[in-house]
C-alpha cells in the first residue's frame, strides 16, 4: 500500500496544524490512528524507493 501525494501533504498539514495550534493537541484516537496509519503509508514509501534504489546498484552496492 502506498501513500499518494495527497495523503502525504495531509500528513505535512496536520503535523503543522498540531505542532502550531495547542487546541489541537488534543485529538480523537481516530484521528490520531489516522495520522500513525498515513504515517506508516510515508515510510513504506520511503522503505521502497530505498530498496528500489539498492535493487538497481545490483550486487556490487553502487551504480
Amino acid at each position: 500500500m502506498e501513500a499518494t501525494q495527497e495523503q502525504i501533504e495531509a500528513i505535512r498539514r496536520a503535523r503543522r496544524m498540531f505542532s502550531e495550534d495547542p487546541a489541537q493537541h488534543d485529538l480523537s484516537i481516530g484521528t490520531c490512528s489516522a495520522l500513525v496509519i498515513l504515517q506508516l503509508m510515508e515510510l513504506t514509501n520511503v522503505v521502497n524507493r530505498i530498496a528500489a534504489n539498492l535493487d538497481a546498484a545490483g550486487p556490487g552496492g553502487s551504480k
